[in-house]
């Protein structure tokens, strides 16, 4: 197994620096060895190279170019330095020692940063214990190493957060399921468990699971961690969602469903999937004229009853009859039907010559039946039609849209 050793060379204002690596790296016996050094501390790395007779091609003293002050600055070129020497002397990260005992603290603390970014295997530091003049007494040191991993995955939590934020639910899953539980902390590994369970939760009402979603979501013992708490629904949230999947579980349609659905559109356009959102906010449409027609006057658009719909739409409605002899209505002739009922959301779609022919951009969409993708200015256009339209239909519409919306969602 390839090993590596990566550390900081300091001056030794105080005392030699060097005999306490030459035994740190002696007894690590690494198969290569990089060293980071000032122009005023390369004759101590070199001094370390001979006195360990490594030669050019086990080892590597690299003069920094950055300014010694600049912690960020001399990060990068650390951080670019040790994925070269992995990448060249094929070295497992996990199988990489980083010693920070020596050198200024703004190269320690670059040094510690580039481990923790590219998971290091340890992190090593050695107390040495010093006279009353500070110098150090040789024989008294202490090795001090921990795993860079624990604080890593401190950091991925922060990035589990950040990709709930973005509805990126399979990614948090899969951080978090890949993360080593017992490198975290008790407050962490909290944190780790509620946020699988509201990646869960959210993931399945994304995907229109809304019952499971409630069911996921209480399991979540959302406490006061302030990174938390964007993601906690209201009690009337939650209760909301779990009803509309009942009622949709039982076939029957609702306002909140259409509202759903527009804000489900609205989270695509947000991630920039307009395909998607349209997708959505065609199906929209057609389940406001379900919904209207069905609620307000009785009529099912997959089996319309003739005896309920006026002389003039029998005859027309006659030519939509299936193989198994019931008419069926989708949704152009839904809102014509609406109109001659003298329905004002029908009227108001049969006059608008706008949204049928921005409907009919999703006819030729890839995701229809055409071969283009959908413009997202026509998108933008979509939703702000549809909604103007559902706005009319349903009652107190923006407090059901902002009942259903993410709680993080715009």
């Amino acid at each position: 197994m390839k090993t590596a050793f990566v550390a900081t060379v300091g001056k030794g204002d105080l005392a030699d620096i060097r005999p306490a690596l030459v035994k740190s790296i002696s007894e690590a016996n690494p198969t290569f060895l990089l060293l980071f050094t000032t122009g005023e501390t390369k004759t101590n790395a070199n001094d370390i190279c001979q006195t360990l007779n490594r030669a050019e091609t086990d080892s590597r003293v690299h003069v920094l170019a950055q300014p010694k002050e600049d912690v960020e600055a001399l990060f990068k070129e650390m951080l670019d330095a040790v994925t070269v020497m992995i990448r060249e002397q094929s070295i497992e990260p996990a199988n990489v020692t980083a010693d920070f005992t020596t050198g200024m603290k703004s190269m320690s603390a670059a040094l510690v940063l580039t481990a923790v970014k590219l998971g290091l295997g340890r992190l090593k530091y050695i107390a040495a214990r010093r006279d009353e003049q500070g110098k150090i007494c040789l024989g008294g040191e202490r090795t001090l190493t921990f795993e860079p991993a624990g604080v890593r995955a401190s950091l991925l939590l922060d990035s589990a957060v950040t990709l709930m934020r973005q509805y990126r639910f399979d990614a948090v899953k899969q951080l978090l399921t890949d993360m080593p539980e017992h490198l975290l902390s008790d407050t962490e590994k909290s944190s780790r468990t509620c946020l699988l369970n509201l990646a869960g939760a959210y993931s399945h009402w994304d995907l229109f699971r809304h019952i499971r979603f409630k069911a996921e979501y209480d399991q979540a013992h959302l406490g006061g961690e302030r990174a938390l708490l964007p993601f906690k629904a209201s009690n009337e949230t939650a209760s909301a969602v779990m009803g509309l999947g009942q009622a949709l579980k039982s076939g029957q349609l609702s306002d909140l469903a259409v509202v759903d659905l527009i804000n489900n559109a609205r989270r695509r356009i947000e991630e920039g999937k307009y395909d998607d959102a349209t997708a959505r906010l065609y199906r929209a449409c057609e389940m406001l004229a379900q919904w209207r027609l069905c609620s307000a006057l009785g009529i099912v658009t997959g089996s319309v009853d003739l005896a309920k719909v006026p002389d003039e739409s029998k005859r027309w409605l006659e030519s939509c009859r299936s193989p198994r002899d019931d008419i069926q209505v989708g949704l152009r002739k839904a809102y014509r039907l609406l109109a001659e009922m003298r329905d004002s959301i029908g009227e108001q779609f049969m006059a608008d010559k706008t949204l049928p022919e921005v409907l009919r951009e999703r006819n030729d969409s890839i995701l229809a039946h055409g071969a283009k993708a959908i413009d997202p200015a026509a998108c933008s256009k979509l939703l702000g039609l549809v909604e103007a339209l559902a706005t009319k239909a349903i009652t107190d519409y923006d407090s059901k849209s902002a009942l259903l919306r993410f709680p993080w969602s715009r």
